[in-house]
């Protein structure tokens, strides 16, 4: 081989190191910066308080719903812990929209009849369980009726049951035997 073909593979061959090389300082900056901008997100990131209202309320019905279930979720950025409390439904509270105290998941019923202008039945239901965790604030909730449970429980693919005793249920209108399960029968 040639001395001018060796100097010009020489020359390639170190512009090459010299692009890895600012290739590789660039990848180090680039993730460095990334990993920054991560650790300052996260450190802005605060403790948030959800409550999840599971309400007796369905699509077909204008009735006034009540709140079956509601469930106060904490999640602690520090510890990366979520922490899960229940508030039983007949706990008696002060309910702040009809200004009384009455059984909690009345407060979501009262909300709708007195704080239609302020956010209804969510608005009151957490107003309410704000003040019995004596809390500053609550940053969100998670709202479920019937109807939204079972398009949630279509969406998993259903679930099959095998009654234990023959019975029959009323319907969302208050329809007395309108659902009736027959033991040992799956459906």
């Amino acid at each position: 081989m040639s001395t001018k073909k060796k100097k010009r593979r020489l020359r390639l061959g170190r512009l090459l190191i010299v692009i890895l090389g600012f290739l590789m300082v660039f990848v180090v900056i680039a993730g460095a910066g990334v990993f920054a901008y991560y650790k300052y997100v996260t450190s802005q990131a605060k403790d948030m308080n959800i409550l999840l209202i599971g309400t007796d309320g369905r699509e077909s019905t204008d009735n006034s719903s009540r709140a079956d279930t509601l469930m106060m979720i904490h999640v602690d950025k520090d510890t990366n812990t979520i922490t899960t409390v229940s508030l039983p439904r007949d706990s008696y509270v002060y309910i702040p929209c009809e200004d009384a105290y009455d059984k909690v998941n009345h407060a979501f019923s009262y909300g709708d009849a007195n704080w239609a202008n302020k956010g209804g039945g969510r608005a009151c239901t957490m107003k309410t369980v704000q003040n019995v965790f004596e809390l500053p604030e609550l940053d969100n909730y998670v709202e479920v009726d019937f109807s939204k449970m079972m398009k949630i429980v279509d969406l998993v693919g259903g679930i099959d049951l095998t009654p234990t005793h023959t019975f029959c249920e009323m319907d969302e209108n208050e329809l007395a035997d309108q659902y009736c399960f027959t033991e040992g029968k799956t459906i």
